[in-house]
C-alpha cells in the first residue's frame, strides 16, 4: 500500500480523493480480471448536445454503462433495454 501511495503522490496530475482512496484500497487487484487480464480504461461515449456516457469494467468483470442525468428519455431507456436484451440473447 505504501508503494501505491508513493506512486499516486508522484502522479503528474492530482486525483480526486475518491479515486485515491479506491486506488489505495484496491490492492494488487486494481486493473486486472482474475489477477491476469488487464482491464481497459473507461470509455467515453459522446453524443449530441453535450450528452455523454461512460462504459467501464470493474475488477470482477462486471460492465457498467453510465449516462448523465437527463441524457435518456423514457423511450430511449426502453430502446436501450431492448437492445441489451438482444445482446444477451445472443450469448
Amino acid at each position: 500500500m505504501l508503494a501505491r501511495a508513493v506512486s499516486l503522490k508522484a502522479a503528474a496530475q492530482p486525483l480526486p480523493a475518491a479515486q485515491v482512496l479506491a486506488a489505495l484500497l484496491s490492492g494488487d487487484r486494481a486493473g486486472v480480471l482474475n489477477r491476469s487480464t488487464p482491464v481497459p480504461a473507461e470509455r467515453l461515449i459522446k453524443g449530441q448536445a453535450g450528452r455523454q456516457a461512460t462504459l467501464s469494467r470493474d475488477g470482477q468483470g462486471r460492465v457498467l454503462l453510465r449516462f448523465g442525468a437527463g441524457a435518456l428519455s423514457e423511450a430511449a431507456e426502453r430502446e436501450l433495454a431492448a437492445f441489451v436484451e438482444k445482446l444477451l440473447a445472443k450469448r
